[in-house]
């Protein structure tokens, strides 16, 4: 990825770079124009990110809690099966 320099026209982002490959260059451009120059944009990729911890940190405690609460279950289960 080889970066370009910075001119008034991009100077508001870090989304400025060729990387060689057309299709990922325009993808870029097509980011940089869309989201990255307006702060309703910048907030909304912010936002989204922290979305994205918020669910995976979710998801991860309730697949521990919930491996921890089937044991305790199970255990109760042979315990109560046992009398």
């Amino acid at each position: 990825m080889l970066a370009t320099a910075a001119h008034p026209g991009y100077a508001a982002t870090n989304l400025q770079f060729h990387s060689g490959r057309r299709a990922l260059d325009i993808g870029s451009w097509v980011a940089n124009r869309l989201i990255a120059q307006d702060e309703d944009g910048a907030a909304l990729v912010e936002y989204s990110v922290l979305l994205g911890v918020m669910l995976v940190t979710v998801i991860g405690t309730i697949v521990l809690v919930g491996g921890w609460i089937n044991t305790k279950w199970t255990t109760l289960l042979t315990a109560l099966s046992g009398n």
